[in-house]
């Protein structure tokens, strides 16, 4: 609100809006990302709304992301996670040995892939490793 005051032009409020502001939101969301409620979410995603209110106040939330050319956070954290996880499954890659080993069949499969873990709780199945492997492999 004192960079809108001041008369900083929108691009500029938007920059500072994306390197201060969501990079903070964002930071290390491929750790939490698949365990936050709605509610988390939806409290994550009221920040951005307000600080694009602020920025384009005659425009909704929707017309304002389209304005600003940046997606609703939720989308973007799915990505981030999901370029973060795809990059694990490479074996170069320093978290490759916690994800379990490919299953071996004895026969020719077309492709390969990795159990997912057994997990006994809720809380261990919205983790990255078997969201992962559940839905991004």
């Amino acid at each position: 609100r004192l960079l809108k005051r001041s008369g900083m032009p929108a691009a500029s409020m938007l920059k500072v809006y994306t390197a201060v502001v969501r990079s903070t939101l964002e930071y290390a969301c491929p750790v939490w990302h698949v365990g936050l409620t709605k509610e988390q979410s939806d409290k994550l995603e009221g920040i951005q709304r307000r600080a694009l209110n602020i920025i384009y106040p005659e425009l909704s939330y929707r017309a304002a992301l389209m304005e600003s050319n940046l997606p609703n956070l939720h989308e973007r954290r799915e990505s981030l996670s999901k370029s973060f996880f795809c990059a694990m499954l490479k074996p170069g890659h320093r978290l490759h040995h916690l994800l379990p080993p490919l299953r071996d069949t004895g026969y020719s499969l077309r492709r390969t892939r990795r159990q997912p873990p057994q997990t006994r709780t809720a809380r261990f199945q919205r983790t990255l490793v078997p969201y992962g492997l559940s839905n991004w492999q």
